[in-house]
């Protein structure tokens, strides 16, 4: 990329384009004292340039961008029917903790009124404390595996874990979310914005399944 960010000189170019513009009007003699040698700072320093746009250095961030193992991201947790439907979506950034996800994301519920008997999820929400809550709060029955590193007594049997059988359904929405380029890979800075991707995915994926 070293030779596309090589300098230009503005007298050359710059001026070039102010002749044709210059039909009757005095812009030469108004671009001519910037045609000098100017000094370029760290800020103002272009990197690169590639395709059209212009990309400066600095790291990626944004609104909701979180660290994990595999580099920065953010993290779309849904709720789905058991038709694969999207019922519910919740954004946040990528280091929190799915335990604390879960609740935000039964809040957005589209039909409040139908709560779900029964909440399937994979280890990430194995917490005790969480099944209290939801089974106290919401009546939901957490349905999830436990971690091998457990520590306390296990709360459900394997006849409770039948049903985690059925989790495909929700991967299988997942996968449907990739069938559209916005979903994959957020170009977003705002998490306003690549929550509205996902919202006309969501929109979209509901109208196949009618």
């Amino acid at each position: 990329m070293g030779k596309i960010t090589k300098v230009l000189p503005v007298a050359e170019h710059l001026l070039a384009a102010v002749r044709r513009l210059d039909a009757g009007r005095n812009l030469r003699g108004a671009v001519v004292p910037l045609t000098g040698r100017s000094r370029r700072t760290g800020k103002t320093r272009l990197v690169r340039s590639c395709g059209g746009r212009l990309v400066r250095a600095g790291e990626k961030r944004g609104d909701g961008v979180g660290n994990t193992k595999c580099g920065k991201g953010t993290k779309v947790v849904n709720v789905v029917d058991s038709q694969g439907t999207p019922l519910a979506v919740h954004l946040d950034s990528a280091n929190r903790s799915e335990v604390k996800l879960i609740e935000p994301t039964l809040d957005n519920l589209q039909i409040p009124d139908k709560v779900p008997e029964h909440l399937l999820y994979d280890k990430a929400a194995d917490s005790d404390p969480l099944r209290r809550r939801l089974l106290d709060e919401r009546g939901i029955d957490l349905v999830c595996p436990h971690r091998k590193n457990r520590k306390r007594k296990p709360t459900q049997d394997g006849r409770a874990c039948r049903r985690y059988k059925r989790r495909y359904k929700v991967e299988r929405t997942h996968s449907w979310f990739h069938n559209f380029r916005r979903t994959i890979i957020r170009y977003e800075t705002t998490l306003a914005r690549y929550a509205g991707w996902i919202y006309l995915a969501c929109a979209l994926i509901t109208l196949r399944r009618l």
